[in-house]
């Protein structure tokens, strides 16, 4: 176990050539005073370290001193050739650095390890995206992803809106990193143009997958952890998105001025407080985006910008604001069983673990998180005579009218 980690952090070392105590026990899990009998160990061993004090000091590895271990034992190569996922470096256009890269690292090992490594790679394999998915065209991934790596500013049209309120509008945008979650890709942006008062500008949160729907009723369910439109959370079931037509109005981009540092949204912010926030950071779904195309200018990304810590608490602000409403309901026991299937899972989970005591009929009491009572009914009417609405009534009497034209439609 010790060997491992004196391997590890030499490697770190290796890299990094300095860094403290603190930085190199937070990377390898470990204590400071781990840290610092490990240095002593590898000094002894004859690996060139020193340590200066002071607040610009450290643990330093001598210029130009490379160890000739190769560092990889059969676990961690494993790991390398197991985390591939397939998809989505196709989409980028890395599958053939994927297989160079595991042919190199393969060559590299002896027969034994390599059969141990290459184990994972043969035996998991990541199917990213969920049951009954079908891949959309991201005609722009190529260019996106370029301007990504180039921190090059882009010129994109974007489809926003649904029906016959849909249209085409221009922005141009400060690319910080590209998501994909659930097979779909987002792009998260920086956007350069102040917003042109609409109050339908995309907010700090991922889009909405548009033509999903809850079980049990035509709610907007976010099948890609995102929002409807263009970031605003739905306060409505929202119908499936037609494209644009070519007749959609397209809105001119105005010339790019200089702004001040970028910074994201707080939760508090609504859509007319980022009208005056040019420089908000927002979330695009790319299967909506037509064109992109680079301005010829650059940007420097923001320091300390985390896409991973942004994107969970995007995506945490997003999830919260859909649940936006409570209905007390009584269920059978098949009802109980049922409700993750008909509403959403999570919700479901938490009503039924905090549920009161079912009553002398065998029917439980539960306190459900909803979208809305629209879409409660909708998914309610899944149930069928396994729930009964205790309150709201709106919600009671939404589940009973869509019961009543239900049974008129499919009657004798």
């Amino acid at each position: 176990m010790r060997a491992s980690r004196l391997v590890t952090l030499l490697f770190v070392l290796q890299r990094r050539r300095a860094a403290t105590a603190a930085e190199l026990a937070a990377e390898l899990e470990v204590s400071e005073r781990t840290i610092y009998r490990d240095v002593a160990a590898l000094t002894d061993a004859g690996v060139p370290l020193w340590t200066e004090p002071g607040p610009s000091g450290g643990i330093r590895l001598v210029d130009g001193w490379r160890t000739r271990l190769d560092g990889l034992t059969a676990p961690e190569a494993a790991a390398l050739l197991g985390v591939a996922a397939p998809q989505v470096l196709s989409d980028l256009g890395m599958s053939a650095a994927l297989a160079g890269a595991q042919a190199k690292l393969l060559a590299t090992m002896p027969e034994g390890m390599r059969a141990q490594a290459a184990l994972v790679a043969e035996r998991v394999y990541v199917d990213a995206p969920g049951w009954f998915h079908t891949p959309r065209s991201v005609t722009s991934l190529g260019t996106v992803a370029e301007a990504v790596w180039a921190q090059a500013v882009l010129t994109v049209r974007y489809r926003r809106g649904f029906g016959d309120r849909a249209e085409t509008v221009e922005r141009t945008l400060e690319p910080l990193g590209l998501v994909v979650k659930a097979g779909v890709w987002y792009l998260v942006a920086a956007v350069v143009e102040p917003d042109d008062g609409s109050g339908t500008e995309p907010v700090t949160g991922p889009e909405a997958g548009p033509d999903t729907a809850s079980p049990g009723g035509p709610s907007a369910e976010p099948a890609a952890g995102g929002v409807s439109a263009e970031g605003v959370p739905p306060a409505s079931p929202v119908p499936s998105v037609r494209p644009a037509s070519p007749a959609s109005p397209v809105r001119p981009v105005r010339p790019v001025r200089p702004v001040p540092p970028v910074r994201s949204a707080s939760p508090a912010e609504t859509n007319s407080d980022l009208a005056a926030t040019p420089t908000a950071i927002r979330t695009y779904r790319l299967d909506r985006v037509t064109s992109a195309a680079p301005t010829g200018a650059t940007f420097t990304r923001p320091d300390g910008f985390d896409l991973a810590a942004h994107w969970a608490a995007s995506a945490r602000r997003f999830e919260s604001s859909l649940l936006r409403a409570t209905a007390r309901l009584r269920l059978s026991p098949r009802g109980l069983r049922m409700l993750p299937t008909v509403t959403d899972t999570e919700a479901a989970h938490r009503a039924i673990a905090a549920a009161d005591v079912a009553d002398q009929d065998g029917w439980t009491p539960v306190t459900l998180q909803h979208e809305g009572e629209r879409v409660i009914a909708g998914q309610l009417l899944g149930l069928g005579p396994e729930v009964e609405v205790l309150e709201p009534s709106s919600v009671r009497s939404a589940l009973a009218d869509l019961a009543r034209r239900t049974a008129e439609l499919n009657g004798p």
